[in-house]
Formats: structure tokens, sequence, C-alpha cells
């Protein structure tokens, strides 16, 4: 079938009605509708459905319209869910940065005290000779 043409000897493009009360109905209209230019040319391009089938057509209707609500919900969530983990990454490589240098803090006052250990031991050890030996003279010249 050929399409149409309008008032105005327009070829009449086909739509499809998404209305409660003509779901997924086919339809001619003029290419100009909804414009100042619209000839007001309209006819219906599929038999008017029987009852079930406008029944069974408005339900998956409103289903997809309900799912399609519930995936813009699930995109808000998402999105909301997203930007709250970039937050909480940027916040624990802040503490990531922040412990390695404290790491690097702790390495090096480590090292002081072990390097540092040693010269007080053999400090340590050879004031307690002098010590010992400073008793020892004093006993003995006793």
């Amino acid at each position: 079938m050929s399409p149409p043409w309008c008032v105005f000897n327009r070829k009449a493009p086909r739509w499809i009605s998404w209305s409660d009360d003509n779901p997924g109905r086919r339809y001619y209209r003029c290419s100009r509708a909804r414009t100042d230019g619209d000839c007001g040319f309209y006819v219906w391009y599929d038999p008017e459905h029987t009852t079930f089938m406008s029944l069974d057509l408005h339900n998956a209707v409103w289903e997809l319209r309900s799912k399609a609500l519930e995936i813009a919900e699930l995109k808000q969530i998402n999105d909301l869910l997203s930007s709250e983990n970039k937050e909480k990454v940027l916040v624990l490589k802040a503490q990531e940065k922040d412990l390695e240098e404290k790491n690097k803090q702790l390495v090096l006052l480590a090292n002081k005290f072990s390097s540092g250990s040693r010269c007080s031991l053999f400090c340590c050890g050879f004031v307690m000779l002098l010590i010992g030996l400073f008793f020892g003279l004093m006993l003995g010249v006793m």
C-alpha cells in the first residue's frame, strides 16, 4: 500500500499511536502535523483493535513505561553511588599516601635507633668498665 497524500498534495508519513486509547495502532498524518502548515489530514492505517488486543497493548505500554521509569531511577542511583565511590577512592588514596610518608619516617627513625644503639652499647660498656676499675682501685686501696 502506498502512503496517502494530504490535502496539500504532500506525502503523509505513517506514525504509531502510543495513546491510552490506541496503543500501537498505526496512522497517516500530514507531514506538517503540529505546525502552522498542518492541513489536518489524518487517517488510520490499522483497523480498530479488539478489546483484548487494546488491553494487551495498553498493559504492555504501561509496563514499558514503568520499566523506563525504573531504569531512570536506577541510573540516578548508580550515578550517585559512582560519585560517592570516586570520593571515597580519593580519600583512600590520600590516606595511603599519608601512610607511605609515615612509614618512610618510621624507617628513618628505626635506622637511627639501630645505628645509634651500637654506639650507645659501646659507650655504656666503656663507662661500666671505668666505674668497675674505679671501684676496684678504691677497694684495693682500702
